[in-house]
């Protein structure tokens, strides 16, 4: 059964994400944050902001976005197993209203 069940929560990235959830990005897709994907799927749910933004491995954009993975890369790189985490700019937060101009 916990083959099963991490199966479909990967596939559900790339089917259920693409059809619920909330957009804060205009992208050529149909991309979506869903927050029950995001929890199941370590942030991999915050689908909309990675397909904004695909360059950085943190996909969850604010910190109430929880991305598990990125949490774990993070830990990594203060240990030097990773190399070159790349942010996400302030222009992408600013343009999905995550930060507002002073």
């Amino acid at each position: 059964m916990p083959t099963v069940f991490v199966n479909n929560v990967t596939y559900s990235v790339n089917s259920i994400v693409h059809l619920f959830g909330s957009r804060r990005f205009n992208t050529k897709d149909d991309s979506r944050n869903n927050l029950c994907i995001a929890l199941l799927a370590f942030g991999e749910g915050w689908h909309n902001n990675h397909h904004r933004y695909a360059s950085s491995a943190c996909q969850g954009f604010v910190w109430y976005q929880l991305d598990i993975t990125y949490i774990i890369l993070w830990l990594l790189s203060k240990c030097h197993v990773v190399k070159n985490l790349k942010p996400v700019p302030e222009k992408i937060l600013f343009e999905g209203g995550y930060l507002k101009s002073p």
